[in-house]
């Protein structure tokens, strides 16, 4: 790269916009992302727009131009959402515009509505078609182009939420009603000369970007490799995205493209990154995500390689797809299994076994593999919370012998989970359990619900359809009240029937139920020696069930 490619230069988001370019979002980047639920980036934002400096700095925005369209390397999630501020600004003043009564005051106020949408957002063509100034990626382009046309949504209220079911797009909505109240909210009774200068004195005038400006001729799948090395900071997708549209190369960048798309639809709005370093770990000794990327891009080094990397990613996000929204259409059972694996919070590890396993589904019954993997999240992850690292490491080994078929049958399969400590043995199993605090989850209900059935070998108790009841939370001990001895399943017209019944009330009503786990609550009082006793009874019954 050369010595003269960076060309850096203090600009306004004014400086910047009001011209005749257009703005594109390179084929190879993100998807709009930026959100409230982590580091709140709209509200930091908000809160550097109505601060009271007269200028305030936002970052590097790092573009290439080419005539009079301008490529945007880095700083699209700025730049996108401070044009939807404006947007959100714009359809205040439309509404307002639309209250007015006909006459010449109305047609200014539609002239300076007008002027602001073609310097900020965009036009309407000789075509009918919509024409914005700020262009984005191949999935968000056309609902954002939507919901920038304002003459023909007329008010914010007006724009559906995205037929594609994207997830970006549903945050690019989401965007522009968020910043819709927080400008309703700053602007008392908002006229077109309150929002001109909300615009002008708030966004256009105060916000200050270093603008990068490259040559035309650079490289940009090389700039964007650069920029991370600079400190800009990309994600590990990003870069691969990147990668991997270098080497396919401009004849096949559309084809690459369309893989890359089906692969984020069939996740769903995981984290790609995540989901990159569990496919690599199923067919690969395990990395991390900082290093997938490197990893990655040093076996994919020619268009053969790179497509045939992204055919493996996208089977392994189609079987991602069926695990996550246990969609296994073949039989209830494995569905049911893999419906309860969701059940257990924060744990991922067993993606690794799966994505495997379903590729060699033929030669390994799936179904027995799920039963070990739930038994042993129940007894090691959520019984006794044991470490995932550990667990991790053993997955990841697991997962590559069977997509290896070095296993000779399933039993040998399940043997090599149970190692190294990851099948927890009865008597830890059982003590975790008398202690745990259990929360009335899906997990709750489904472990109560095959103790019951244990109990009552012809009975089928569907978990979905219950709720918990404690037997008595109000004179134990705190540590005691959610313990599996004071709980029980029963339905929600039992449940509102022994509202704030007394134990000796409640008592009555056990002892005629129809089911053992109900009936066999007898203690003539409910204490913490009564839960005690219980939770060791229910606990050697569990022990028994979940088992392999």
């Amino acid at each position: 790269m050369r010595k003269d490619s960076f060309s850096p230069s203090t600009s306004s988001f004014m400086d910047i916009i009001d011209n005749s370019k257009k703005y594109f979002v390179p084929k190879y980047q993100r998807d709009y992302s930026w959100d409230n639920t982590e580091i709140g980036e709209w509200d930091l934002l908000w809160e550097d727009i109505v601060s009271q400096q007269e200028n305030h700095y936002v970052g590097i925005l790092v573009l290439q131009e080419y005539g009079k369209d301008v490529s945007i390397i880095d700083g699209q999630q700025r730049m996108t959402t401070l044009t939807i501020i404006i947007l959100a600004a714009l359809y205040i003043m439309k509404e307002y515009i639309d209250s007015m009564s006909a006459g010449q005051p109305k047609n200014d106020a539609e002239k300076q509505l007008e002027k602001l949408l073609n310097k900020y957002i965009g036009t309407e063509g000789d075509d009918l078609k919509y024409y914005n100034k700020l262009v984005l990626n191949i999935n968000n382009k056309e609902y954002f182009s939507s919901m920038c046309n304002i003459d023909a949504h007329k008010k914010l209220s007006a724009i559906k939420s995205p037929a594609d079911g994207l997830a970006t797009n549903r945050i690019m909505q989401k965007a522009l009603k968020y910043f819709y109240e927080k400008i309703k909210g700053h602007i008392a009774n908002a006229d077109n000369k309150k929002i001109i200068d909300f615009i002008n004195k708030n966004i256009a005038d105060k916000l200050i970007f270093t603008v990068i400006m490259v040559n035309e001729g650079e490289n940009a799948y090389l700039l964007f490799e650069t920029l991370n090395s600079r400190s800009v900071e990309l994600t590990a997708y990003d870069l691969l995205k990147n990668h991997l549209l270098s080497k396919a190369g401009v004849k096949n960048e559309e084809s690459m493209l369309s893989d890359l798309g089906k692969i984020v639809q069939n996740i769903e709005g995981e984290r790609m990154a995540s989901f990159i370093s569990l496919d690599w770990n199923s067919r690969n000794p395990k990395i991390s995500e900082k290093r997938a990327y490197r990893e990655i891009a040093s076996k994919t080094n020619d268009v053969r390689s790179a497509f045939k990397y992204v055919a493996e990613l996208k089977t392994s996000s189609e079987f991602y797809k069926i695990i996550k929204n246990h969609e296994w259409k073949e039989d209830k059972e494995t569905q049911e299994l893999l419906k309860l694996l969701t059940y257990i919070p924060r744990i991922k590890q067993y993606y690794m076994v799966l994505l495997s396993a379903m590729r060699q589904k033929s030669k390994y019954p799936i179904k027995k593999i799920l039963r070990a993997l739930l038994v042993i999240a129940i007894r090691y992850n959520y019984i006794s919370q044991g470490q995932a690292n550990r667990q991790e490491a053993i997955y990841n080994d697991v997962a590559n012998k069977i997509f290896k078929s070095k296993y000779k049958d399933v039993k040998a399969i399940v043997a090599d989970l149970k190692r190294d400590g990851l099948y927890v043995s009865d008597d830890e199993f059982i003590a975790k359990f008398i202690s745990k605090n259990f929360t009335a989850e899906p997990i709750d209900r489904y472990i109560l619900a095959k103790i019951e059935e244990r109990i009552s070998p012809r009975t089928n108790v569907d978990y979905d359809r219950e709720t918990v009841e404690h037997i008595s939370d109000k004179s134990l001990k705190e540590n005691f009240v959610n313990r599996i001895g004071n709980q029980t399943l029963l339905t929600a017209n039992d449940n509102k029937e022994l509202s704030k019944k007394t134990y000796q009330e409640k008592l009555k009503f056990y002892s005629k139920h129809p089911r053992k786990i109900v009936k066999n609550i007898n203690a003539a009082k409910w204490d913490e020696d009564a839960v005690n006793a219980r939770s060791k009874k229910l606990a050697k019954i569990a022990a028994e069930i979940f088992t392999v």
